[in-house]
């Protein structure tokens, strides 16, 4: 990142070198591996800075990174409504104990997660029908999309990536998300959008009192269709205690 102090200096070599970078990936279809390092609670200003759980995505798959997915290891026995519990507990304590805001879309994203399963409940039945009992339609909570706290996008080149608040991988694309609260945007945080944005990262703002009022609104309208129907080509849930045969691994660190 960009360390950022009183001087001024031209941003446009690190811009085009991350558009390059992007570009350069594109153009091999996104095949490669993607590390994403999360967690970070102070914003990192050299690359020495960028140590934590690292998420490895494989954009080849085309598929978004769900709960299920993410080679969360929760170890030892859990039912499902203890296991969907602990990852949120386990990303709240990513964001460190004092950000009211992180955990606010974190409270406020597991409670979207419940109510779109509640609302659609009768057809996510319908899709179970043919398993019987083995499968209850809250256990598609898990097919809903992971969101990576404090995340930086790792790059090849001398030039990393800002942190973004939440960072979402949709299968295709990665998708910031940017708290905002009453106070205007800096003129420093404006440079690292631009630079995500330059990058090929979609931003997402989510307005924190927006967010207070009336959350399954603001989801539904700021992202893509497919994060509120998490479930859509799903043929049955999957729980999340399956490291071994992850395309995802994240990698707590001691």
């Amino acid at each position: 990142m960009i360390a950022i102090n009183s001087e001024p200096r031209d941003e446009a070599p690190a811009i085009l070198a991350m558009a390059g970078y992007m570009q350069q990936n594109s153009e091999r279809e996104q095949t490669e591996p993607v590390s994403v390092v999360i967690g970070l609670t102070t914003a990192p200003r050299s690359r020495d800075d960028i140590v934590g759980p690292t998420v490895r995505i494989e954009p080849s798959s085309r598929k978004p990174l769900r709960l299920n997915n993410a080679g969360l290891n929760l170890h030892g026995k859990t039912d499902a409504a203890d296991a969907f519990a602990r990852i949120r507990e386990y990303l709240l304590a990513l964001c460190g104990p004092w950000s009211r805001q992180h955990h606010a879309f974190l409270d406020a994203y597991f409670t979207f997660i419940d109510a779109q399963c509640e609302q659609h409940r009768a057809e996510l039945n319908d899709a179970l029908a043919a398993f019987g009992s083995v499968y209850h339609y809250r256990d598609f909570r898990f097919s809903a999309w992971v969101p990576l706290p404090l995340a930086v996008v790792n790059t090849s080149g001398e030039q990393s990536l800002p942190r973004s608040d939440f960072l979402f991988w949709s299968g295709m694309e990665f998708i910031a998300v940017e708290l905002c609260g009453h106070t205007s945007r800096s003129n420093a945080r404006a440079r690292d959008l631009a630079l995500l944005q330059q990058a090929g990262i979609r931003i997402v703002d989510i307005h924190l009192g927006a967010l207070r009022a009336n959350p399954d609104a603001l989801f539904t309208s700021v992202f893509p269709a497919e994060f509120s129907r998490f479930w859509a080509g799903e043929r049955f849930p999957s729980g999340p205690v399956k490291p071994g045969n992850a395309r995802f691994v994240l990698t707590p660190q001691s």
